[in-house]
């Protein structure tokens, strides 16, 4: 505690003084931690940004759920559609020829249709390559474009 006299400034509270020994100073306090402070924080920092991508994941599936079940249910009608075209074709043609015959005409174009489509298809390695040329197109383009000044 200060104690003020009359018409002189408060006195400052004592400072423990640091005692120099072998050339290493020493105080009446431990010496605090130095690493300890900075690790907490980055594992705090981590921690609080983990959780701040799991909370815009969370929100990002929320909002693709309705699209996905969506593309979902239209997959499947499209696929029962194209089983009910399969059948009226081998029902059709079950007139003019005996059915068994109709059925293996039917699924060996079918098949034939699906084993060409799958040919022609790109390699994934095709799909990489443009996929990085895509990026250094858009990198290269935003090197050239000067950001914006705010007004």
């Amino acid at each position: 505690m200060t104690q003020t006299r009359v018409g002189q400034p408060p006195r400052p509270a004592t400072i423990p003084r640091a005692r120099v020994h072998a050339g290493h100073v020493e105080s009446g306090d431990p010496p605090p931690n130095v690493m300890v402070e900075p690790w907490q924080n980055i594992e705090k920092l981590l921690r609080q940004e983990l959780t701040l991508a799991n909370a815009e994941l969370g929100l990002e599936l929320r909002r693709l759920e309705r699209p996905a079940a969506a593309f979902g249910a239209g997959a499947g009608l499209l696929l029962a559609g194209l089983l009910a075209l399969a059948a009226t074709n081998i029902l059709l043609l079950s007139h003019v020829m005996p059915a068994w015959v109709a059925a293996l005409l039917t699924s060996a174009a079918t098949t034939a249709v699906g084993f060409a489509l799958l040919q022609k298809r790109p390699a994934a390695s095709e799909l990489t390559r443009d996929t990085a040329g895509r990026i250094d197109k858009i990198a290269e383009e935003q090197t050239r474009t000067p950001p914006k000044a705010s007004a």
